[in-house]
């Protein structure tokens, strides 16, 4: 949604992540942030996992992907390419990039409003990301919501409507601000 020039942002699991990126790079055109199910440097897990499985370690070393098994997609997997994970060392936020997690400030303006949501039967992404995210971020107006029935989708006609609420309150938070 457009604002005078500022941009309201949505990402969803990477969408999140990048959603952050975005927001660090190009902070004046940002007017508020919404997080669903966010995965910062989601990689991370990701690489431990295809190191921890020999099938996986192995698809990966031969052919620079390996096929990580989803319920998500009708192939029963998607691919990961090492290309991606060692891009992604150079983005990360919550981590160093020997995958330790770290305590860093990151900076989104401090008027801008960022709402973060995140299921709590979430198998992808643990929620406790969001709340670590939550601590992280500058800016003074954050909120975490914790859905207690939500999955990492957050897709019921229920989870979709609180997100449009949600919308909706970020946009009153802009307004106020740019009447300000």
């Amino acid at each position: 949604a457009a604002l005078s020039n500022q941009q309201i942002v949505v990402g969803s699991s990477m969408g999140g992540w990048m959603m952050l990126l975005l927001a660090q790079e190009r902070s004046c055109r940002v007017g508020g942030l919404v997080g669903i199910g966010s995965a910062p440097d989601f990689t991370v897990q990701l690489e431990k996992h295809i190191q921890s499985n020999a099938t996986l370690a192995t698809q990966m070393t031969e052919n620079g992907f390996a096929d990580i098994p989803t319920e998500y997609d009708q192939e029963g997997t998607y691919r990961i390419y090492r290309d991606l994970l060692e891009e992604a060392k150079s983005h990360l936020l919550l981590h160093n990039a020997n995958g330790e997690q770290i305590q860093r400030n990151i900076d989104i303006a401090k008027d801008v409003p960022v709402r973060l949501i995140h299921g709590l039967q979430d198998e992808d992404i643990p929620w406790q990301s969001s709340l670590d995210l939550s601590k992280q971020l500058t800016c003074q107006d954050v909120e975490l919501m914790l859905i207690k029935n939500g999955n990492h989708r957050l897709s019921s006609t229920q989870h979709l409507d609180r997100m449009v609420g949600v919308l909706d309150d970020i946009l009153r938070c802009v307004h106020t601000l740019e009447s300000s």
